[in-house]
């Protein structure tokens, strides 16, 4: 299992690649990024917000939608996500049907 923090290094330019599910907050730790949030539909209208720029060091808002872009080469740091519970459940389990000496293709 990967518990180690992932670090990033972008270009100037280039999207910031986030991953779905993180350890804990994203930390932007060189560098300067812009953040994008998506149009919104207003009384007919497309709506753009103003771009934010964020400089390091700073954490990065990941829980709402929008897109991270390198104003200059930057550094970020993602931490590994912890697995669900669903997932080491499933891991006990099969450890345990392996101690039993089951076979799943064996023939009754």
């Amino acid at each position: 299992m990967n518990t180690q923090a992932q670090v990033l290094r972008i270009e100037a330019g280039q999207a910031l690649p986030l991953p779905r599910r993180t350890g804990g907050p994203v930390v932007l730790t060189e560098g300067e990024l812009v953040m994008q949030q998506p149009a919104q539909w207003l009384g007919g209208t497309v709506v753009l917000s103003a771009p934010v720029r964020i400089a390091a060091p700073a954490t990065l808002p990941t829980g709402s939608p929008g897109e991270f872009i390198a104003a200059s080469a930057a550094t970020v740091v993602v931490p590994a996500a912890q697995p669900s519970v669903v997932l080491s459940s499933l891991r006990a389990t099969a450890a345990w049907v392996r101690g039993l000496g089951v076979s799943p293709h064996a023939a009754s």
